[in-house]
C-alpha cells in the first residue's frame, strides 16, 4: 500500500512537469529583427523593415508535443493507481470487519464459558415423561427433546431438569434474565412467582410497569403506575448511576469480589427490576428523556449488573430485540448474557383459548441447547409479597468479620503471607470491558496497518488477555488519556477516566513495564 503510494506521487510530481514544459515557449518557428543585442518578434502582417538582422527561431513543437502527451500519461498512470489504492483499502476493511466480527463471536462464548459450571447441575436431563400434555416444543435446530436423545418421536412435554422440579427458579435470583412467551403462556404468574422468591431472598424489588395499578404488587416498589412513563424514565436513571456507584465502591472497598457481595447480601441491598413488557413503553419513556435511555439500560443490565447485584428481568412477548425495547446491535450480548425462559402454551380443549401448560424452555446463557422444566403450581395470582424479617444489628454480618474471615480462608486454602487491607486499590475490568478494549485495540492496529502485532495479539488472546492488551498500547505509543478514550472506551476524563482507565493502565505498566516511552 505505501509502494502504491509512492506510484502515485511520484506519477503526479511527472505529470506537472511535463505539463509545464508542454506549456512553456512557442510551438511553431518565428521570425525575429535583431539590433544592438535584442531581438523583437516580427509580426506574420507585418513585412520585415530590412533584412539585416532578421533570424529565424525554430519552435519547440517536437519537445512540446511528446511532453503534453507523457503529462496525459503520467496523470492517467496516477488515477489508475489512486483507484487500486481505494480497491485495496476496500478489500482490507472489509477483511478486517470480517475478521473482527469473528473474534467478537468468539470472545463472546469465551466469556459466556464462566457460566457453565454453575449451570452443570441442569444439564443431566431426568428421562421421566411428565404426564398430560400435548405439546412437544422443539428446540433451536427444529429437533424435538425426544429426536435429540435418539428416542422414537412421541407428543411427549419437556421433561424436568433436576432431582427438585424447582430447583432452576434459584438461579433467576441473581441472573440476567428473560422470561417470553405467546398470549396465555403464562408469564404473569410465573414472574410474580418469581418476584415472591426474591423477596423472600431479602432482594429489594422494583417492578417498571406503567399499566398495572399498584395494588398488582403489594409490597414492592412499583413504578409507572397511571402510565406515568417520566418516573420510568428517571428511574432508569438513578439504575444506571448507581451502578457506576457501586463499581467505583467496589474498586475503594480492597475487598474480594466475594465478601464485597456478601456485604450488599447482608444489607439487603441486592436490586431486582423487574420491566414488564418493556416493549409497551420503551418509546416513550426515550421520547420524554430525549434518549435512548431504554437502550443504555438493557446493555448496562445484561453486561455490568451481575457483578453489582443489580439483575434485571425482562418480560415480553418474544426474545427479538424490537420486543426488548428496540434495542438494536446486541443480540450478540442478548445471547451470551441472558437466562431465557420460554413459557408454552396449550389449547384448552373446551375454549379454544391458549392457557399455561405448566412447562417450558431454559436456555442458559452463551448455550443453545434448551433445557425442559416444569413451572411450580399456583392456585391463584399473586399480588402480595412479604419480605422476611429483617436481622437485627447483632445479627448482621459486619465488614470487620467478613474481611479476617475471608483473610483466614485465603490463608488457609492457599497458604498465603496476610494480606492488608490498606494495600493500593486495582480497578478490576469486567470480561466485557476486557474484551471492548481488545476488540477496539485491534481495530487500531488495523487501522494503522500493524499487522505483525494485530497477529500476535489474535494469538494470545485466550491464555494472555492482558499482555496482549499491554502489547497493543505499546505498539500503538497511546498514553493513559488517549488509550482511555480509543480503547479502554471511558473517554478522557470524569470519574471512569480517574477510577478505571488510570488504575487499570497503570495495572499494565506494573505488570508488563512502561507503555509510552
Amino acid at each position: 500500500m505505501n509502494n502504491r503510494r509512492t506510484k502515485i506521487t511520484i506519477s503526479l510530481i511527472a505529470g506537472f512537469i511535463f505539463t509545464g514544459i508542454a506549456t512553456t515557449g512557442h510551438l511553431h518557428g518565428k521570425f525575429v529583427s535583431c539590433s544592438g543585442g535584442q531581438c523583437s518578434a516580427i509580426p506574420d502582417y507585418q513585412a520585415p523593415e530590412a533584412a539585416e538582422g532578421l533570424e529565424y527561431q525554430p519552435g519547440w513543437a517536437i519537445i512540446k508535443v511528446p511532453a503534453a502527451l507523457l503529462a496525459v500519461v503520467a496523470f492517467a498512470y496516477a488515477w489508475a493507481q489512486a483507484e487500486q489504492l481505494k480497491l485495496d483499502r476496500d478489500k482490507a476493511a472489509i477483511r478486517r470487519k470480517a475478521e473482527l466480527g469473528a473474534y467478537g463471536a468468539a470472545a463472546q462464548m469465551q466469556a459466556a464459558e464462566q457460566y457453565y459450571e454453575e449451570f452443570a447441575p441442569y444439564l443431566e436431563v431426568d428421562a421421566a415423561e411428565v404426564s398430560d400434555s400435548s405439546t412437544n416444543p422443539s428446540n433451536d435446530d427444529g429437533k424435538t427433546i425426544a429426536q435429540v436423545q435418539g428416542s422414537p418421536e412421541s407428543t411427549s412435554a419437556p421433561v424436568a431438569t433436576a432431582t427438585q422440579p424447582f430447583a432452576w427458579r434459584e438461579n433467576f435470583l441473581e441472573y440476567p434474565a428473560l422470561i417470553y412467551g405467546g398470549m396465555g403462556a403464562g408469564k404473569s404468574w410465573t414472574v410474580r412467582d418469581i418476584v415472591r422468591l426474591k423477596v423472600e431472598h431479602g432482594h429489594q424489588v422494583v417492578v417498571l410497569d406503567p399499566h398495572a395499578a399498584s395494588r398488582e404488587w403489594q409490597g414492592v416498589q412499583h413504578i409507572g403506575a397511571g402510565m406515568n412513563y417520566r418516573a420510568i424514565g428517571e428511574y432508569l436513571d438513578r439504575y444506571l448511576h448507581e451502578i457506576a456507584k457501586r463499581y467505583q465502591d467496589f474498586n475503594q472497598s480492597n475487598l474480594s469480589e466475594e465478601t464485597w457481595q456478601a456485604q450488599l447480601r447482608a444489607r439487603g441491598e441486592v436490586i431486582s427490576v423487574v420491566c414488564e413488557e418493556m416493549t409497551n413503553w420503551a418509546d416513550r419513556v426515550n421520547t420524554i428523556m430525549k434518549r435512548d435511555i431504554t437502550g443504555e439500560f438493557f446493555k448496562c443490565g445484561m453486561s455490568d449488573s451481575r457483578k453489582v447485584l443489580m439483575p434485571p428481568l425482562f418480560v415480553a412477548h418474544d426474545r427479538t430485540l424490537s420486543c426488548l425495547g428496540d434495542a438494536k446491535g446486541l443480540a450478540k450480548l442478548r445471547d451470551a448474557a441472558l437466562m431465557e425462559l420460554e413459557l408454552i402454551p396449550k389449547i384448552d380443549p373446551s375454549t379454544k383459548k391458549p392457557v399455561a401448560s405448566g412447562q417450558g424452555w431454559l436456555k442458559l446463557p452463551g448455550h443453545k441447547e434448551r433445557l425442559g422444566i416444569q413451572l411450580p403450581p399456583q392456585s391463584q395470582k399473586i399480588t402480595t409479597f412479604t419480605a422476611p424479617p429483617t436481622l437485627s444489628n447483632s445479627s448482621a454480618v459486619e465488614e470487620s468479620d467478613l474481611w479476617e474471615r475471608a483473610k483466614q480462608r485465603l490463608q488457609q486454602a492457599w497458604k498465603l503471607p496476610p494480606v492488608e487491607r490498606d494495600a493500593p486499590a486495582v480497578f478490576t475490568p469486567s470480561d466485557l470491558e476486557r474484551t471492548s478494549a481488545l476488540v477496539n485495540a485491534l481495530q487500531l492496529l488495523m487501522k494503522f496497518d500493524r499487522i505483525d502485532a494485530a497477529k500476535q495479539i489474535k494469538s494470545m488472546l485466550e491464555d494472555e488477555p492482558n499482555h496482549a492488551l499491554w502489547i497493543a498500547l505499546k505498539s500503538l505509543g497511546l498514553g493513559v488519556t488517549a488509550a482511555s478514550r480509543e480503547v479502554f472506551g471511558f473517554g478522557s476524563g470524569g470519574s471512569n477516566f480517574q477510577n478505571k482507565a488510570k488504575p487499570w493502565y497503570a495495572a499494565l505498566e506494573r505488570q508488563f513495564g512502561q507503555i509510552k516511552e
